[in-house]
């Protein structure tokens, strides 16, 4: 009997244990944290083991996987690869994207106290300051040139989507490009002239223009830049076994009521791979 139980036994003992480490390119406080803490919370709570990795910058995330031959799996956005010290070779066999997970909207917006900061001032010939975090800065000066305002703008790269989560609160700036879903929770202090929804949205009785809105109605055009942006899910250096677990962990985040709340928070929605927003957005900024 015993005999018959050791082959069983030694192939259970040999089997890899489920297991994700998320690879961030940033320090704790952002989007990219949120994220990656959301996916793990679900694996804990079906115990699978895992803890986010961060890193200062994605540089350092980048001279891993290009010169010391890491493995890991990498959690960034188009807007964050499409950086020259960010951006990595996609190539479907070291560096492979395996999901497309969820996109997320931002907005232009401002302390709601500060009512002066209204229409009016944005489009007068008043030098602003606007804070953005670092990903969003490119497509944030396609759209204010588009809207022909760029030299009435200096727009002050702050850090990451957490730090203009500060600077819109404490008033530091005169307007902040923030994620839509920290204004849902905060819209009694914090209101926005525009969202990059497609359509307009309304939540707690609070009304929100969409970019393509405002672009048609006040500057007579069509936006060449989104101010969406998607995260993807990339294997670095993964073999085949490791790479259908990370697919099946995902299938168990995906699946999870949590990570549903999570993703469908104002100013997100899900997304995948077979949409390939990936492309659709790096598209709008390469041209």
């Amino acid at each position: 009997m015993i005999r018959k139980l050791l082959p069983l036994l030694l192939s259970l003992v040999t089997l890899p244990a489920m297991a994700m480490d998320i690879t961030v390119s940033a320090p704790p406080g952002g989007n990219a944290g949120r994220t990656a803490n959301a996916m793990l919370d679900v694996l804990h709570s079906n115990n699978i083991s895992g803890e986010v990795k961060y890193n200062t910058t994605c540089a350092v995330v980048k001279n891993d996987i290009e010169n010391n031959n890491a493995s890991m799996v990498y959690l960034n956005t188009a807007w964050g690869l499409l950086d020259p010290i960010c951006s990595i070779n996609i190539d479907g066999k070291k560096v492979k994207m395996i999901d497309q997970i969820y996109y997320y909207t931002l907005g232009l917006c401002y302390r709601r106290e500060r009512s002066g900061l209204g229409w009016d001032d944005f489009t007068s010939n008043r030098k602003k300051n606007i804070a953005v975090s670092i990903v969003a800065e490119a497509p944030s000066k396609k759209i204010f040139n588009k809207m022909k305002l760029v030299d009435n703008i200096n727009l002050v790269v702050v850090g990451n989507s957490g730090k203009t989560r500060e600077v819109v609160l404490g008033n530091e700036f005169d307007y902040t490009i923030v994620d839509a879903d920290f204004v849902a929770k905060n819209s009694d202090k914090v209101d926005c002239l525009f969202i990059g929804t497609d359509k307009e949205q309304t939540l707690n009785g609070n009304h929100f223009a969409s970019l393509p809105e405002v672009m048609r109605n006040r500057f007579k055009t069509e936006p060449d830049a989104s101010l969406q942006d998607v995260w993807a899910v990339i294997g670095v250096n993964l073999t085949p076994e490791q790479e259908a677990n990370v697919k099946k962990e995902l299938a168990i985040i995906e699946g999870n009521t949590k990570w549903q709340e999570f993703i469908h928070e104002f100013g997100k929605d899900k997304t995948n791979l077979t949409e390939d927003r990936f492309t659709k957005i790096t598209k709008t900024l390469k041209e």
